[in-house]
């Protein structure tokens, strides 16, 4: 009888350990802001502005995530000091022709 009540209790403990979600992940900072590829934050954030990503695509030398967002944050940093605005992240979707500079809601 103790051999079935561990062997359930083992089950119910493997079966809570791989239910935890495991979409979470930490994302990588370039120049002190947050990139989120094809991703977005957990932390409620409202949309600051967008950075116009098209010269992006035609650039033949920006072939790894790693330059194209530090191309990204570039852009977004020289719009931030134009217009005086902050954000604290970007969020990069290749899958758009904008991207979006971001902050959290705190």
């Amino acid at each position: 009888m103790k051999k079935i009540i561990l062997i359930f209790v083992v089950f119910l403990f493997a079966n809570t350990i791989s239910a935890q979600d495991i979409s979470l992940a930490r994302a990588e900072k370039v120049s002190g802001k947050y990139v989120f590829m094809n991703s977005e934050p957990i932390e409620e954030y409202e949309t600051v502005f967008f950075v116009d990503i098209k010269f992006v695509w035609s650039n033949k030398q920006l072939n790894t995530p790693d330059k194209v967002a530090s191309m990204i944050m570039k852009k977004a940093l020289k719009i931030s000091k134009k217009k005086n605005l902050e954000f604290d992240a970007i969020m990069i979707n290749g899958r758009q022709a904008q991207d979006v500079a971001i902050k959290f809601k705190k």
